[in-house]
């Protein structure tokens, strides 16, 4: 998040922990090899790009939940690296 200023960092930190204590829900709601996807979108803030397609595999990851394919489905703005992303997920049995 180099470049962004204070308050910034702060928002998209937070953004990035809401996300995870959705997934820890849907963790706790979901049945062994079942799964949920989800349209999400990168973000720029002070010229920097948010890449939420490459953040929330990781969040995925760490709460145990498994991701099972992240697909572009649009270009929103090229020139600004704005793109939206579906991202699939599961929750493997065990």
């Amino acid at each position: 998040m180099d470049g962004l200023t204070p308050s910034d960092v702060l928002f998209v930190r937070r953004y990035f922990e809401d996300l995870e204590h959705l997934f820890v829900s849907l963790k706790g709601v979901m049945r062994a090899d079942t799964s949920a996807c989800f349209f999400v979108g990168n973000a720029q803030m002070d010229g920097v790009t948010v890449r939420v397609d490459e953040v929330i595999p990781e969040i995925v990851g760490r709460v145990g939940l498994r991701v099972e394919d992240v697909t572009k489905v649009r270009v929103r703005d090229a020139r600004r690296d704005l793109e939206d992303y579906r991202i699939d997920v599961s929750r493997v049995a065990g």
